[in-house]
């Protein structure tokens, strides 16, 4: 048996793919196109606010029309996972009015399945005490009181989602959160494929032409058997080796040998990877063991307050040898401020680039360099009130005494006018737990509807 599949690099930017990548990928007959359009990576306020994507809309549509209008003409099923990157209702809900609107634009037909992962508060607090929560990494237990706080709840879906949708006849599937493995996996679990060797295929395409050289968003065609798997990239100006697509699994991965997913373990610890020519690499020894019991993790996000920027660099050798003296008597000017406006809770955080601006503590080489520059965020219970505080900080930096200085004030510079200003409401992640279920299905809504653009 062979099975071909396409990866496009993910949708979230709607930075979007060479045309020309996607007609050669389609040439292969490939079984479905795949597409991850969400993650964590760009933190917790698209899950909090609802917001969607990244990118603009038209920005976004003009990805979808050359994929809905090149796969549905190859009749090559699209298969789209944590729509809109958060994969909540109104994400997907987003996402689908987008594709109705361009079936119509494009007069197209076709069935489309759509699967919501976003879990009322009832469900999880059930769950919490049928004891089936448990905590993630160094989470704490789940209590009622945070799912209340929590502006949406998500659970990420595993491959069964898609392949219930698939097996109702969909030809495009819009699914909101679920694991970027679980988009590329479906077809091969459907079609009987050896588990480990789909498991480590869906890992290593998940983000398309990321495991070429070089880099940049583009598509990966991978072939599957039941030996083996290859990968090649259909822009012919790309290239993998095996050390590209091995070093795919440093990615996301606390253990690159053991890869955690709900159906269980991919176990890639003699895994074997050959270089068939200059361009694909073969992949083969992959293992998967299945788990005893089917959990998906739980991700959720709320309100923490209202944040304000502000950017400032310094270059006074004497400022930057007493720097950390002169961010504490800002740091302090601002508390007092905040006494006299009565706020009762802020957070102020300052990095130093050019010093420990990336890692922190964990800085190894801390000595900073001839400048500096440091990113202040500020978060409070009101815009107003970021303002005040952030004026207060960027104010007193810019003018505070020290010894040795020689000016009256310049301390630091601003490259904006005003020197700070807001950006957003603010939001944290307060679910990151796991669900376990009877029925892989269960925490998830799967329907099809059909679209008709041409009426």
């Amino acid at each position: 048996m062979t099975l071909r599949c396409l990866s496009l690099n993910g949708l979230m930017h709607g930075n979007g793919f060479p045309t020309e990548s996607l007609v050669r990928g389609l040439a292969h007959d490939p079984a479905f196109v795949g597409v991850d359009a969400g993650s964590t990576d760009g933190g917790p306020h698209f899950l909090g606010s609802g917001e969607n994507m990244h990118s603009s809309r038209r920005a976004v549509k003009g990805v979808y029309r050359v994929l809905l209008t090149h796969c549905l003409a190859a009749d090559v099923p699209l298969l789209v996972g944590s729509a809109a990157t958060a994969g909540a209702d109104t994400h997907v809900e987003w996402t689908v009015d987008l594709v109705a609107e361009l079936a119509r634009e494009e007069g197209l037909d076709f069935d489309l399945g759509v699967v919501w992962s976003e879990q009322s508060t009832d469900a999880v607090r059930d769950a919490i005490d049928a004891g089936r929560v448990t905590p993630l990494d160094e989470s704490p237990e789940l209590d009622a009181a945070t799912v209340e706080s929590s502006e949406r709840v998500v659970a990420m879906a595993g491959p069964e989602v898609f392949v219930e949708a698939l097996d109702r006849g969909a030809d495009v599937v819009v699914a909101g959160r679920c694991s970027d493995v679980a988009i590329y996996k479906a077809v091969p679990l459907r079609e009987g494929y050896h588990e480990g060797l789909a498991t480590h295929l869906a890992k290593t395409i998940e983000c398309g032409a990321l495991i070429a050289e070089p880099r940049g968003g583009d598509c990966i065609l991978g072939t599957l058997t039941d030996e083996s798997f290859t990968v090649t990239p259909t822009n012919p100006e790309k290239r993998t080796d095996p050390l590209t697509v091995a070093s795919h699994l440093l990615y996301e991965t606390a253990d690159p040998t053991r890869f955690v997913e709900p159906r269980g373990v991919l176990d890639t610890s003699a895994a074997s990877y050959d270089a068939v020519d200059d361009r694909t690499v073969r992949v083969s020894g992959s293992r998967f063991t299945r788990a005893e019991n089917y959990t998906v993790k739980l991700e959720g996000a709320r309100w923490v307050g209202h944040r304000g920027v502000a950017a400032a660099g310094i270059r006074d050798p004497t400022a930057i040898r007493q720097l950390d003296d002169l961010l504490a008597t800002a740091r302090t000017k601002t508390e007092r401020k905040a006494e006299r406006l009565d706020v009762d809770a802020f957070s102020l955080d300052v990095r130093v680039y050019g010093r420990d601006g990336v890692m922190g503590e964990r800085e190894p080489t801390p000595d900073p360099g001839h400048e500096v520059g440091l990113f202040v965020e500020a978060v409070g219970p009101d815009a107003e009130t970021v303002d005040d505080l952030l004026e207060e900080f960027t104010y007193t930096l810019f003018v505070s005494d020290f010894p040795g200085r020689q000016t009256t004030a310049g301390n630091a510079a601003f490259p904006t006018s005003p020197a700070h200003a807001p950006v957003s409401p603010a939001y944290e992640f307060s679910i990151w737990h796991r669900l376990e279920v009877d029925d892989p299905l269960d925490p998830f809504r799967v329907e099809v509807r059909p679209v008709e653009g041409s009426g």
